[in-house]
Order: C-alpha cells, then sequence, then structure tokens
C-alpha cells in the first residue's frame, strides 16, 4: 500500500512555506515601499486608504483651484487700483479745468485728457486672466464693455458674477464682483464720473467772448465741472471700497491656501502610516525568514534517508 507524505514531511513542508511567503512579503514590500499591494495584504485597512486617498485628491484640488483664484484676485486688485489712479488723475485736471483762470480752449485740451483715462478705465474694466474677462461675471468669455470712435461707452454686456471658492472644510466665499458693481455702482458710478467730467470740459461756452452771454453760459460750465468733480469724488470712494473686498478676498485665499496644505499634509501622513511599508521591520523579518528557512532546509538534509531495503540482503 502507497503511504502519503508523513505528519513530519507535512509539518516541514507547511513551516517551509510559510517562512518562504513571510520572505516574499518582506521582499515585496521593500521592492514597492508599500505594504498594501493588493486588497487581501490588509483588508481591514484598504477601505480606510482608498477613503484618505480619494480625500486627499479632493484637498490637492481644492489647492489647485485656490492658485487660480489668487492669481485671479491678485490680477482683479491691479485692475481696479489702477482705475482708482486714473480717477485720481482725471481728478486732477478737473480741478484745474475748475478754476476760471483756464479759456474754454484749455478746457476743451483737458477734455482730451480726461478722456484717454476714460479709455484707461474701460481698459481695467476689461482686463482679461487666464482667457476670462474678470469682471464680466459668470460671463466671462465677454468682454464688459466697448468704446466707439467718439469714446463713448457701451452698456455693460456680462452678467452678474456668482463664483465661489471653496475651502479645505468645505465652506465657501466669494471670489469676485461684476463690472457693473465696481465701474457703475449707483451714486459712484467711475465710468459716468469720467463721461460726465469730459462732458463739462468740452461744452464750453457757444458765443465768443465779449458777448453778453458768455460769462453766464462760462460759469455754467464751471458750475458743470464742480458738480462732476464731486461725482468723482464718490466714484473714488466706491473703487476704494472695492479694492477692500478684493483685499478681503486675497486675505481669504491665502487662509483657505494654508489650511488646505496643513490638511494635505495630514492627509499623506495617515495614508502614509496606513499604506507605506516598514523597511526597517521588513529587513529584519525578510533575515529571520531566510535564515529559518535555511536552517529547516539543513536541518532536513541531515536526517537519516536509509529504508528497511537497505537492510535486507
Amino acid at each position: 500500500m502507497i503511504q502519503g507524505v508523513s505528519p513530519a514531511d507535512e509539518r516541514f513542508l507547511s513551516a517551509l512555506n510559510k517562512a518562504e511567503s513571510r520572505a516574499a512579503k518582506a521582499e515585496a514590500e521593500i521592492s514597492s515601499g508599500t505594504k498594501l499591494s493588493v486588497a487581501s495584504d490588509s483588508p481591514d485597512t484598504i477601505g480606510p486608504a482608498l477613503a484618505l486617498r480619494s480625500q486627499l485628491e479632493q484637498t490637492l484640488q481644492i489647492e489647485t483651484n485656490l492658485g487660480m483664484f489668487k492669481s485671479e484676485t491678485d490680477t482683479a486688485e491691479q485692475a481696479i487700483s489702477n482705475g482708482v489712479q486714473s480717477l485720481q488723475n482725471a481728478n486732477a485736471l478737473g480741478a484745474q479745468g475748475a478754476t476760471e483762470t483756464q479759456t474754454p480752449a484749455q478746457r476743451q485740451a483737458l477734455a482730451g485728457q480726461v478722456d484717454g483715462f476714460l479709455t484707461q478705465m474701460v481698459a481695467s474694466a476689461n482686463t482679461v486672466s487666464a482667457g476670462r474677462y474678470l469682471f464680466s461675471g459668470d460671463t466671462d468669455q465677454v468682454a464688459p464693455y466697448s468704446i466707439d470712435a467718439s469714446g463713448n461707452v457701451s452698456a455693460y454686456s456680462g452678467s452678474a458674477s456668482t463664483r465661489l471658492a471653496m475651502s479645505s472644510n468645505g465652506s465657501t466665499f466669494a471670489i469676485a464682483r461684476s463690472a457693473q458693481e465696481i465701474f457703475e455702482a449707483p451714486g459712484g458710478s467711475a465710468l459716468g464720473a469720467l463721461a460726465d467730467l469730459k462732458t463739462a470740459l468740452e461744452n464750453g461756452p457757444t458765443v465768443p467772448e465779449g458777448d453778453p452771454q458768455y460769462d453766464v453760459q462760462y460759469q455754467a460750465q464751471t458750475t458743470a465741472i464742480t458738480s462732476a468733480l464731486a461725482e468723482m469724488s464718490k466714484a473714488s470712494d466706491q473703487l476704494n471700497q472695492q479694492l477692500a473686498f478684493y483685499g478681503t478676498v486675497q486675505n481669504n485665499v491665502a487662509d483657505a491656501t494654508s489650511a488646505a496644505q496643513t490638511q494635505e499634509v495630514n492627509q499623506r501622513t495617515q495614508l502614509s502610516n496606513l499604506t507605506d511599508a516598514d523597511i526597517t521591520t521588513d529587513a529584519i523579518q525578510l533575515t529571520q525568514a531566510n535564515t529559518q528557512r535555511d536552517a529547516a532546509l539543513s536541518a532536513r538534509a541531515k536526517l537519516p534517508t536509509n529504508t528497511l531495503f537497505d537492510y535486507l540482503g
């Protein structure tokens, strides 16, 4: 009768297989740097690890978005700062034109310079960043304004701005306002104030000096210039308020970015603890497994191999 493997042989083979499995696992972890090659490596760990990886990917996307928002808000802030400077320069011209030492011709010349600042203001409102008109609201492929050859500014062509930035904790905050809110606010329209100042400087007396109506028309022009300067002051206040808004957005973006970066570090650490191999421990286990395997094979080789037939003549 043919007998199967002896119990001693079974124990030897089982121990040998275990040693080789431990060695193979340790070698795999050392070479890959991870202790989770397949789900069966650690069923209780794979679920949390996948969830953490998903959370990390979301955090990285938030960081990417915040980087884009930073670029946009920095550009927007600079554009509004340019608008404030244009108002200041135009206001200085208007103040000069309001003095009664200015002739109608001189006021006309000043009007031409104010027209240049109006063009600059439109350019600020039409600022582009990364292929987007920053102040066109959600219709960011359309320029907010156009200006014709006569210097007339079109009506606003964009839409309301509803864009929000998300922080790593899930909260959101507004990151933009439309050109209509910024440059055409009721009671503080930068575009309207510049246009009115330009018109007031242009519209001098229509009769020659010495005509009885000349002084009346000249004084009416002076009054119109003074009124336009009051509009300019309100427009300047409005633009500075918009600068404050974008300054707050810049701070919010910076805070959200810092929080996201901290969260990223924490998530990477947690994921590393779950999935990264302990190289030192693996190296010790590999050495031990190889030693146990070699010892077992050596001991097995020294066992007697004689059978009953070896003693029969």
